[in-house]
């Protein structure tokens, strides 16, 4: 401020100076004004305009000089506003960054206490509390996927293996809450990328029905009693058992399942190619379902195949006492598959065929579902084999000759049985009701 005014007191100063000056000038101009046009225009009639005009000159100069400097000072002024405002500008700026410091540290500790809360939630007895903790989490994740996205993943999952481990009773597990963890894990977007591990979960009570798995790991797992209308993509389905008696109208990609499945149903579904599938199923119906892929050695017993279509190349399957009702396969090659005493009625087969086993094939003449499969056995054993129900595609006519379709013997008969009751014993809930006793009129004989 005192250098200010100091530059102001100089300014005038030198405006003083100039009008002085021009005062001394006009004093003497007017006071000695014949003396000077003598002594400077001697021989000029009109000496006194000539003075006139070098005074006005004289005062024009100081004048414009005066003009000058003005000019200049203002300037000076403007440059110095203009720093001056820089200066509180950059002041302004530092002061709003620290603002914005410390506004960003007080929501992000708004955030952080809002997780905490919501992981708190989680621990209580209430289920609305709990729901409302999986909503928070939930939102959260959304709002900053950078920071809890795979951090809430990682909780939701250890929260449903905490509540809902295998051997835990279904009566017992907040099925509401597990339902609605899966269902953010399915439909929020920002855990997509994240594998979701629910290995040695009991997940039969849930319902998942309209939902879409991504990255979800299933393995060793009691699946839901019910899937329906669904899509379940990129997830391990390894050795889970599906205690599910209805799965309809869902479409597995890019999954790789070794699956254990007993006595439901399995309608409208499709099998993409890039799926990997070892399937051991007993007594379980199959209706418009799409193998696209190549599903390994995979066994079924006593199951029911409706308007099915197997089209990719197969190898080493096991059918036992199956029934196949308008069903294709439409496979490269069908090759060293058994088809012990099982069923045909209006199939077609439009694959290479080498080493398979058809023995014990029979017309279906009316079977309409999943028949006790000592039935099967039993008429298989004492008719002939008759494949008229298969329709073999006519550019493979004469190689189906290569293929085994004896008359069923006892030796094979106890064979079949002695495997149903292997897997049976797979199935260790239900051993006790599906276990079925070779009839005493059979000789068991060592089917190796």
């Amino acid at each position: 401020m005192k250098n200010t005014n100091k530059k102001s007191k100089e300014s005038y100063s030198f405006l003083w100076l100039i009008l002085v000056t021009a005062v001394i000038l006009s004093v003497v101009y007017f006071t000695m004004r014949n003396d000077w046009a003598n002594w400077a225009y001697p021989l000029d009639e009109n000496r006194n305009g000539q003075l006139m005009k070098d005074f006005i000159s004289m005062l024009g100069g100081l004048i414009v000089l005066a003009g000058l400097y003005i000019s200049f000072i203002r300037s000076r002024a403007m440059d110095r506003n203009v720093q001056n405002n820089s200066e509180q500008l950059k002041i302004q700026g530092e002061n709003l960054k620290i603002q914005t410091s410390q506004i960003e540290i007080s929501r992000e500790s708004i955030v952080n206490d809002q997780f905490k809360n919501a992981v708190e939630h989680l621990g209580d007895d209430k289920e609305p509390i709990i729901l409302g903790g999986i909503a928070e989490l939930n939102l959260l994740a959304s709002n900053y996927p950078d920071k809890f996205a795979s951090i809430v993943v990682n909780i939701y999952c250890n929260y449903i293996k905490s509540e809902a481990p295998e051997k835990k009773s279904d009566d017992d597990i907040k099925k509401n809450v597990i339902r609605s963890i899966i269902e953010n894990l399915s439909k929020n977007k920002v855990f997509h990328p994240f594998e979701k591990n629910l290995q040695f979960t009991n997940l039969g009570c849930v319902d998942l029905s309209n939902f879409e798995l991504n990255n979800f790991d299933l393995s060793y797992s009691i699946l839901p009693y019910s899937l329906i209308d669904g899509k379940i993509n990129n997830c391990e389905i390894n050795r889970s058992k599906k205690s599910v008696v209805r799965m309809e109208h869902i479409k597995f990609s890019n999954c790789n399942m070794h699956l254990l499945f007993e006595n439901g149903t399995i309608s409208n579904c499709t099998f993409d190619q890039d799926c990997f599938v070892h399937f051991l199923i007993l007594d379980t119906d199959f209706e418009n379902v799409d193998f696209n892929n190549d599903i390994g050695r995979s066994e079924f017993y006593n199951c029911l195949f409706t308007n099915c279509n197997f089209m990719n190349s197969q190898y080493g399957f096991r059918y036992y006492c199956c029934s196949f009702e308008f069903t294709s396969f439409k496979g490269e090659f069908l090759s060293e598959t058994f088809f012990f005493c099982s069923y045909f009625k209006n199939v077609e087969i439009e694959s290479y065929l080498k080493g398979n086993d058809f023995t014990g094939g029979k017309l279906n003449h009316g079977y309409h579902g999943v028949y006790p499969f000592s039935i099967k056995v039993k008429e298989s054993l004492i008719n002939e084999t008759d494949l008229s129900g298969i329709n073999f595609s006519s550019n493979l006519v004469g190689q189906k000759t290569h293929e085994t379709e004896y008359m069923m013997s006892e030796k094979i008969a106890n064979h079949v049985v002695d495997m149903y009751n292997t897997r049976v014993d797979d199935f260790s809930q239900f051993k006790k009701t599906k276990h079925i006793e070779i009839p005493i009129n059979w000789e068991k004989v060592d089917p190796h």
